[in-house]
């Protein structure tokens, strides 16, 4: 797990190109990819807050991208999206966990929404302590349901 290295910025301090290569591997590597609108509109808010881990050549290899609440103190995990041949060795791990380091004084709870038909993931949110909250149904633009899944951060 230590052979990854996460960096972290606000979405909207990205160039082009990075936010470009960005919006292409969210559309490749994830089934419930955002639209370009989604990702262009997303670019303006301050409070979306990039983790990513690039190879030593400088090509991405994942991205975690938050949302944060202060009025709530809460931080909505928007997604997690890896390369298909890392999954399961650790780097989705650490794009979830240092974000959780890096705002731990600030929030009380992180909550999540995850396609009903993604048990992996499901799985993998529920081994570090998040739980099932409720069902959204209709939550993608296919009609699917998703499962909101909640961590309360302990202080």
């Amino acid at each position: 797990m230590d052979q990854y290295f996460v960096l972290n910025c606000h979405l909207s301090s990205l160039d082009g190109g990075f936010f470009f290569e960005l919006c292409q591997f969210d559309s490749f590597y994830l089934d419930y990819s955002w639209s370009k609108e989604s990702w262009m509109n997303s670019k303006e808010l301050v409070e979306y807050n990039l983790f990513y881990s690039l190879d030593q050549d400088g090509h991405l290899l994942g991205f975690s991208l938050w949302k944060y609440l202060s009025s709530e103190k809460a931080l909505d995990l928007l997604k997690i999206v890896v390369l298909p041949d890392l999954r399961g060795k650790g780097l989705a791990e650490k794009l979830l966990k240092q974000p959780l380091s890096f705002y731990k004084n600030e929030v009380e709870k992180v909550f999540l929404q995850v396609a009903c038909s993604n048990l992996r993931a499901q799985s993998f949110y529920k081994k570090y302590g998040f739980t099932q909250s409720r069902i959204i149904k209709n939550f993608y633009n296919d009609g699917g349901s998703a499962l909101e899944m909640l961590l309360v951060v302990d202080k």
